[in-house]
């Protein structure tokens, strides 16, 4: 499992196709929303300890909710072929700075 501190508006990349983005939180539980391309996966809210199935071998699970620091800890479990990026290191590889 990889474990990835979040804020609300961040997300996280599952592959080149999921995205799951924090939507809100508090001390109690948070809002997610998981989408690829094409469809909506899940938008719900989940507790400290819950999870969500986005597919056969992934999973997204809420670990820790540090809402005095505004920040959730997602676990994420996917097969070791599908890379699993902060969404703004995801969009840096995809898109480098170009040097002139």
């Amino acid at each position: 499992m990889l474990v990835l501190a979040r804020a609300p508006q961040e997300a996280v990349m599952v592959g080149d196709e999921i995205v799951v983005e924090v939507l809100d939180l508090n001390p109690f539980e948070v809002k997610l929303r998981a989408h690829n391309s094409t469809s909506e996966l899940f938008s719900g809210v989940l507790a400290e300890n819950e999870h969500i199935d986005l597919g056969p071998e992934m999973q997204i699970y809420v670990v820790d909710i540090r809402a005095q620091i505004n920040k959730v800890r997602l676990g994420i479990v996917a097969p070791k072929e599908i890379s699993v990026h902060r969404k703004e290191v995801y969009d840096a590889i995809r898109n480098p700075p170009r040097w002139r």
